[in-house]
């Protein structure tokens, strides 16, 4: 018996040997298996430790081991895989929330093996997902979990009426495809799901690592693309882990997201500034109602943003609908004024069972994406009663306030109030500026009003061309004042310009006090597309290009009223503004507050000008090269003996840096300003004059504040023009000075001072009398009253009484004795040694010539005496004496 009792005590051991090994053999399949205690997937505290191998057969010994390690641990994971697969199917899935004693305990075990999104909010119909991504850790880590066919997709399944709309779909990096959810009737909150499986990733099989932690397989990121279509979206989604958890899926809240936007690209945790909203400050009576509701970037509700096509697209949010399936968030931002969207609240009116939205419960928003925006100013269409009710019970709010997302939370930016309505407002709930355009849209019955944030009067001002410009409007520097005359402190403000409120960083070089050349604002006008009459790609159609300043109106601030600018444009004439307008903000609006023309370029214009405080001396005729002008000088006397106050040089512009007009004020004619031209052939285009001081009384002479003007053109005849319109500012516009008729004087000639108007007999000249181009070269020159050449006429090294007039010389000498040299007073320095040549050249109309300017004094030269250059062909055979007849 003993004998036989042992036989089949071994028998009984062989078969039970034999039938774990059928079972290990068989149990990859799946076929038939039961989840048990032994069935567990393998865990870190479960792996087996493998014995020491023996000496030599290290190698050997670690392939295998390594092999044997790598199958079981697949094993694992696919058993793991097998068995919630199975839970799935059978309904197992159950919900928590994180930092629950379920969710802690869970953390002790495996990690996470699927991470999902799901509907926190019930949908209309399905739920249709484009696309979804996860990543590992923080969104700047760029840890993106690879979608489909990387690895698997896990849903709570495929509607029958959409069988092609599989879960691979929503993980495939395309947003042409997508998921639709299997629900009927709508989908019940957390009913629908969609995600990936983890546990393929080398994140979770490296959280399981001695002293590793779930953190490595912690989704904090995801970007989500879902339906725009109100009847296939939600507005509000949960990030959830998924563990497995013998026999069930337990599905953990993470974080939830109140502000689902659809038919777009979110992000959550947003980026900064790129999710916006606005909530009701007031206590409502019944349920919100808000049939439009649209955002703007700048303070004057200029620029929206938001609608498909403008400069950030977005996706709207919101707070919940309580009718989702006809009054959902879309109706707010659809266009329609006739649609509205009805908020979901929980809060209990006194003495009644009616619900309304408490302060701050309900808010519409958008999502931009991942673009930030920064949006200062609203527009809504509240409708301020129950629409279709009997009863009138309000259903507006009077206080909005703006909030917008850090980075991580959202942060309120502005509060507005009903104007009217402020005296009910507490202390901490005031309204952060004045909004004289809230509250104008509650009175008619049903049937609301626009209301918005727009600022009231005076909150900025802008500057804009009135006429066509040439090419791009370039300004250095603007300046706003609110003394007329500009004096005292300039206004400071928030840059606001043409390219829009994001364009900042370079309308704020305007003014920032720098007149350096290097920086500056452009515009950026469109209008030469398509319009024959401008002349080149950048210029603007009038009043296209504008930029100013806006001042915030906070609460008891007294906003600025704007009466004077200075403006420094380009040197460069081609791109300035001849003419622009001053407009001020006043009714919601631009309102034209004064037109300036007549601006130059390459320094300040201070505009209004006091009548007969501004001259110039235009070109009236062309020069065969660029015109320079080495000083100019305009007098109160018809002497030229009592300058006029100087001030502000001004000018038409100048063709390079150190043609600057400011140089034509210097004394010193080694420098002098040129025009913004290499051949100057058009008439009344180039000038160059002053602006006199605020506190200088010459204005006070008026038209006749400037009565005489001496001008040092450029030694080279190519570089001189013959006559000059004289022009005085008389508030508004530039006159032709009354000291010649319609202003124009002749002023032919270079290299030293010409003076006008002048009397008959004031001046005398000497011209060869040749029509053949020469060099004419003088060493002295007299002239005398009588005919024997005894009495010597005063002359410019004996009493001061009169001057040197050139038509112009060859330069010859590359430094003078003075600032203000002449090579033309070698003829009257009584050295014959030195001497100067002038180009005579009648080929061309210009005439070489010498002569003196005897100021006040008439006189009638009888003879003359002169000593010409030593060579013959720089002499000339005869000469011809002329008198000034003045004119």
């Amino acid at each position: 018996w003993l004998r036989l009792l042992l036989v089949l005590c071994i028998l009984v051991q062989l078969a039970v040997a034999a039938a774990q090994e059928l079972a290990a053999n068989d149990a990859p399949a799946g076929e038939g298996s039961v989840a048990s205690a032994e069935d567990a997937p393998l865990t870190a505290a479960s792996k087996t430790t493998l014995p020491l191998p023996e000496e030599g057969e290290e190698e050997e010994d670690e392939a295998v081991g390594a092999a044997a390690a790598a199958e079981e641990w697949d094993y694992g994971v696919a058993r793991l895989r097998r068995l919630s697969d199975e839970a799935l199917e059978a309904g197992r899935v159950v919900h928590t929330e994180a930092g629950s004693e379920v969710h802690r305990r869970l953390q002790t075990d495996l990690p996470p093996i699927k991470v999902v999104i799901t509907n926190l909010a019930p949908t209309v119909e399905t739920w249709r997902v484009f696309e979804v991504q996860f990543l590992f850790g923080q969104c700047f880590e760029e840890r993106q979990i690879p979608g489909y066919p990387t690895h698997s997709a896990y849903a709570s399944g495929t509607r029958p009426e959409d069988p092609d709309d599989i879960p691979e779909l929503a993980t495939d990096g395309s947003t042409w495809s997508k998921y639709t959810a299997q629900c009927f009737g709508g989908c019940k909150v957390q009913e629908a799901f969609v995600g990936l499986d983890i546990s393929s990733t080398p994140e979770w099989k490296l959280a399981q690592e001695p002293n590793k932690t779930f953190e490595e397989v912690r989704v904090r990121c995801l970007r989500f693309f879902q339906s725009k279509d109100y009847r296939y979206m939600t507005e509000k989604i949960a990030l959830q882990e998924v563990y497995y958890s013998n026999p069930d899926l337990v599905h953990v809240t993470l974080e939830e997201y109140h502000d689902a936007a659809g038919g777009m690209w979110s992000r959550r945790p947003a980026y900064k500034h790129t999710l916006w909203r606005v909530t009701n400050l007031a206590l409502t009576a019944a349920f919100w109602q808000v049939s439009e509701v649209r955002f703007y970037q700048d303070e004057l509700c200029m620029e929206e943003v938001g609608p498909v096509g403008s400069i950030a697209e977005g996706g709207s949010t919101c707070s919940g609908s309580s009718m989702l399936a006809t009054n959902g968030k879309v109706n707010a931002f659809d266009r329609d004024d006739e649609t509205y969207w009805i908020a979901e609240c929980a809060y209990p009116l006194p003495n009644t069972s009616a619900l309304a939205c408490g302060p701050r419960e309900a808010f519409l928003g958008m999502d931009f994406g991942d673009f930030a925006v920064v949006v200062r100013c609203m527009r809504i269409l509240q409708t301020p009663q129950q629409v279709g009710a009997i009863s009138t019970t309000q259903t507006h709010t009077r206080g909005f306030g703006l909030e917008g997302w850090d980075g991580s939370k959202y942060v309120e930016m502005e509060r507005w109030w009903d104007w009217e309505w402020r005296h009910n407002i507490l202390e901490d709930w005031e309204p952060t500026w004045m909004t004289p355009y809230l509250g104008v849209g509650l009175g008619d019955y049903f049937v609301g009003k626009w209301e918005d944030t727009r600022p009231p009067n005076r909150s900025a001002v802008i500057i804009s061309n009135d006429d066509y410009t040439k090419t791009t409007w370039i300004i250095h520097e603007l300046e706003f004042y609110e003394e007329i005359t500009c004096e005292g402190v300039k206004v400071e403000g928030r840059s606001i310009s043409m390219q829009g409120a994001t364009a900042t960083n370079v309308s704020d070089l305007v003014f920032d006090g720098d007149i350096a050349p290097e920086t500056w604002w452009q515009s950026n006008c469109s209008s030469f597309e398509g319009n024959s009459s401008l002349s080149r790609p950048g210029a603007c159609d009038r009043q296209e290009a504008w930029i100013g300043l806006f001042f915030r109106p906070d609460l008891g601030r007294v906003l600025p009223n704007i009466q004077c600018l200075r403006l420094l444009q380009s040197r460069k004439q081609l791109y300035t503004a001849q003419s622009i307008n001053l407009w001020h903000w006043m009714g919601g609006e631009w309102v034209l507050f004064q037109n300036h023309r007549d601006l130059g370029g390459g320094w300040w214009n201070r505009r209004p000008a006091v009548p007969y405080s501004m001259w110039r001396a235009v070109n009236e005729g062309g020069s065969l090269e660029q015109w320079r002008v080495m000083e100019i000088r305009a007098y109160r006397d018809d002497l030229c003996l009592n300058e006029t106050t100087r001030g502000e040089p001004l000018g038409s512009g100048a063709l390079n840096y150190n043609d600057h007009f400011r140089l034509a004020f210097d004394d010193s004619t080694m420098t002098g300003w040129g025009a913004d031209c290499e051949a100057c052939n058009e008439t009344g285009v180039h000038w160059v004059g002053q602006q006199l001081p605020v506190y200088a009384d010459d204005h006070l002479q008026e038209m006749n504040v400037v009565r005489c003007i001496r001008v040092w053109q450029s030694p080279r005849l190519e570089e001189q023009v013959r006559f000059i319109r004289f022009d005085i500012w008389t508030g508004g516009d530039w006159t032709d000075s009354p000291f010649a008729e319609n202003g124009i004087v002749e002023v032919a000639g270079g290299g030293s001072w010409l003076r006008q108007p002048a009397l008959t007999l004031s001046k005398w000249r000497l011209r060869p009398a040749t029509n053949r181009d020469t060099i004419w070269r003088l060493a002295e020159v007299r002239f005398y009253a009588d005919s024997d050449c005894l009495h010597e006429l005063r002359m410019p090294d004996i009493t001061g009484g009169s001057s040197v007039m050139l038509s112009g010389y060859r330069k010859e000498t590359f430094y003078g004795a003075s600032d203000m040299f002449s090579e033309g007073f070698y003829a009257v320095d009584g050295d014959r040694d030195t001497s100067f040549a002038i180009r005579h050249e009648p080929s061309n109309e210009l005439p070489g010539w010498f002569a003196l300017d005897f100021l006040s004094e008439l006189n009638w030269v009888r003879c003359v005496r002169l000593q010409q250059g030593e060579q013959t062909p720089e002499q000339s055979d005869s000469v011809v004496l002329e008198f000034w007849d003045g004119a």
